[in-house]
């Protein structure tokens, strides 16, 4: 009985296809019978028609309107895109580094497009000089960061903005350059005020040490990360890769800090032109954040400093395509996500 059964199938199947290869039928009738087709008959149609224009017959005659609504059956079955209007990654990350590059707050940077990368060298120690600091004189560390230039332009936004204490967070990733900038700082600036800060105790005492080596005003406190952290009264949270170390859940939890602490100004390094972990862009061992990016989606900085990496060298400034693996953003804390931050 089953293998009639089965006999019984086929014969069905091959008289519908060659009712449905036949040019006498009508197109009305077609498009009946095509609609009762399972998805397995529609593949074995289609493939029958390509068979067809390869070159054999099967006496369809040039039907191209069957063509087309295989066709049209056989799009309906494929899946469609989560959100066809999502940008392409690389036009994403081109956006975020023009946005960058709008803001930078290297003015030589920003005001030529065709200024070579010598004469913007010679535009920056002429500018240093009138400042009187010219930025530590350290150069590229042992991980590539360009220390003068963080330093200079680090004092430049605390004149600019008249901030006068800052919280260093983590402090271990500064200790190699940051008690030489305390000292200097506390120069500088009136009524200056920094405030060190980890995570874990033995970390504490690394940046306690470092700093008992210099003179200013400065203390080292330890930080637990939650969702009801205070930060200590300061005007500005530097934080050099610390946002990469500690992830995104406590990343957020800082954020939402400032408000809290009624901090008005943050300076942090972000990776521009990345995902972050968990939306499609960062290995877990990659350290690299976006805040540009899901779930913080935050609008453009307000201040941008870029080739601060030897990485990101400045001679790639005019470039167009170029998007740096590396850069300091300034937010005023109003402006980051009004409403949520």
């Amino acid at each position: 009985d089953s293998t009639g059964s089965e006999h019984r199938h086929r014969q069905e199947q091959q008289q519908q296809n060659a009712s449905l290869t036949n040019p006498a039928f009508g197109e009305e009738s077609a498009a009946r019978e095509l609609a009762k087709l399972s998805d397995s008959l529609v593949e074995q149609v289609s493939n029958t028609i390509e068979s067809a224009q390869s070159g054999e017959t099967l006496g369809l005659g040039g039907n191209a309107t069957l063509q087309a609504r295989v066709d049209a059956a056989r799009r309906q079955q494929q899946p469609q895109p989560e959100n066809e209007f999502e940008e392409a990654p690389e036009n994403v990350a081109k956006k975020e580094a023009q946005e960058d590059a709008e803001v930078d707050f290297d003015g030589t940077l920003r005001s030529s497009n065709e200024t070579t990368a010598a004469e913007l060298e010679a535009l920056r120690a002429k500018e240093q000089k009138l400042l009187g600091f010219r930025g530590l004189p350290m150069g590229y560390d042992h991980n590539g960061v360009n220390i003068t230039r963080v330093s200079f332009l680090l004092l430049r936004i605390m004149r600019q903005y008249k901030i006068s204490s800052i919280i260093d967070f983590p402090c271990t990733h500064t200790m190699h350059w940051m008690p030489a900038l305390v000292e200097r700082l506390d120069y500088e600036i009136s009524n200056f005020r920094y405030v060190g800060m980890e995570t874990a105790y033995e970390d504490f005492r690394r940046c306690k040490s470092e700093l008992e080596k210099v003179s200013g005003n400065w203390r080292v406190e330890m930080l637990a990360i939650s969702r009801t952290t205070r930060l200590p009264p300061s005007d500005l949270l530097f934080s050099f890769d610390g946002f990469q170390k500690i992830g995104v859940r406590s990343t957020w939890n800082l954020l939402h800090a400032l408000t809290r602490s009624n901090t008005p100004f943050a300076m942090f390094t972000n990776n521009p032109g990345r995902g972050n972990q968990g939306s499609g862009g960062a290995a877990k061992e990659e350290l690299v954040l976006n805040v540009r990016r899901p779930p913080f989606h935050l609008h453009p900085p307000q201040k941008a400093i870029r080739f601060i990496t030897r990485e990101d060298d400045v001679s790639r400034a005019n470039d167009p395509t170029f998007v740096p693996s590396k850069v300091l953003y300034f937010y005023e804390r109003a402006r980051m996500r009004p409403g949520v931050i």
